[in-house]
């Protein structure tokens, strides 16, 4: 979750920059490498979040409803970072 909701609150902050046209501002600030930056970072927690999320599943009795629910958030968390 924490991952999610920071990425989310940095791409409304990155839209609200390129709608007011404020890098035209900061001309010193290479914005292509910070996208890059930005975009490769996020692929990392993703995957970070989305191995620990299946790395979880294995503390998880079979049988039991949270089983499926941890198989499900697991395949989602992948889905997610591709």
């Amino acid at each position: 979750m924490f991952v999610a909701i920071l990425y989310w609150v940095l791409t409304v902050i990155f839209l609200i920059i390129y709608l007011t046209m404020a890098y035209n501002r900061i001309p010193q600030v290479p914005w292509t490498t910070v996208g890059l930056f930005f975009n490769s970072s996020a692929t990392v927690m993703y995957v970070v979040a989305a191995a620990v999320d299946a790395a979880s599943i294995s503390h998880a009795v079979k049988g039991r409803h949270n089983y499926t629910c941890w198989v499900a958030s697991t395949f989602f968390a992948f889905l997610v970072t591709l």
